[in-house]
């Protein structure tokens, strides 16, 4: 059984199946989202998928067989509008990658939106400021040696495209 928040879109209510569906298929449709893994596998036995939908194992069934046949008014053609099939251990979920597709960008900004607010809460807590995204960051100091000012020997000049006058001047500028 999968332990992570599931989401379901808006749109769910207006579906075929929120309309013309009875309320045990509705029922069983939303538990079977909330049971669902990460490819849209519902492992659960019929007994136990009632049992969570808080229906009889018979209402349960009804449900079932309702999803798993064609709606001709789905809004989803695919599979000629079928939700469901039956699969070893339970059931998949047809349009389960169409909706998590969907999902991603949504389930991103949440993420992004929760870690920097965590993020600010620590540096609160830490007494740090936040910097700015568009202000420059602060160099940290470090002990600088000097580097020994020398003039290029020749065969390092015959190498360099500058002439020799401002060579020396670029290597003895003091504040290279």
């Amino acid at each position: 059984m999968n332990n992570a928040q599931q989401r379901m879109f808006s749109s769910l209510i207006g579906s075929t199946l929120w309309r013309n569906g009875s309320k045990d298929a509705r029922l069983i449709w939303i538990t079977m989202l909330a049971l669902a893994d990460r490819s849209g596998l519902v492992d659960v036995s019929l007994p136990a998928l009632a049992n969570f939908a808080n229906v009889t194992v018979e209402e349960a069934d009804v449900a079932i067989v309702s999803l798993l046949l064609p709606d001709p008014l789905s809004r989803t053609p695919d599979n000629d509008g079928r939700r469901l099939s039956r699969v070893l251990g339970g059931w998949r979920i047809l349009n389960y990658d169409q909706h998590s597709k969907k999902l991603a960008p949504v389930c991103r900004r949440e993420y992004m939106r929760n870690a920097k607010r965590e993020s600010r809460s620590r540096m609160k807590l830490n007494g740090e400021r936040a910097a700015s995204p568009t202000a420059p960051k602060p160099i940290p100091a470090k002990a600088v040696t000097p580097a020994p000012q020398t003039v290029p020997s020749a065969a390092a000049s015959k190498h360099c495209p500058l002439p020799p006058e401002l060579l020396e001047d670029h290597w003895n500028d003091p504040c290279r």
